[in-house]
């Protein structure tokens, strides 16, 4: 069992250390930054405009961020649970949002999810060329 369990948590670092690559590459493209973890707090300001109703335990993470056109753009994971009781299930998609910096606090603008039938990346490439060509990093439409 211990080396049963090993081999998962090697495989598991190995996954997370590729997909880590892959990210920081693609971010690297749009001269933006990655960060395999939330570092902004993101999470609690996703959850209260997140866009699938009854979505609960909103978690955020390898997230791809900038500022662009005065404002402050975010590609993520969003990991989140939908269902009561028995019919509970964890979901994971690949969302972005955009953010106003002023005074007046954190006000994040409507967040778009990608198709979930789009492979990972692919989720991060369409959402990252999307805010890309609207020029000032607001969320596509």
């Amino acid at each position: 069992m211990l080396l049963l369990s090993i081999g998962a948590w090697a495989v598991d670092r190995w996954a997370r250390r590729r997909r880590g690559r892959r990210l920081g590459g693609l971010a690297g493209e749009f001269q933006l930054t990655y960060s395999a973890v939330d570092r902004f707090g993101l999470a609690d300001a996703v959850a209260g405009t997140f866009p699938i109703c009854g979505a609960a335990d909103v978690r955020v993470g390898d997230l791809i961020y900038g500022q662009k056109g005065g404002r402050h753009c975010y590609v993520f994971t969003v990991d989140y649970t939908l269902g009561a009781l028995s019919g509970r299930r964890r979901w994971r998609q690949v969302g972005c949002a955009s953010e106003s910096g002023g005074p007046a606090g954190r006000q994040v603008q409507t967040i778009r999810l990608a198709d979930r039938a789009e492979p990972y990346l692919e989720g991060y490439r369409q959402l990252l060329t999307a805010m890309a060509s609207a020029g000032d990093a607001t969320v596509p439409s």
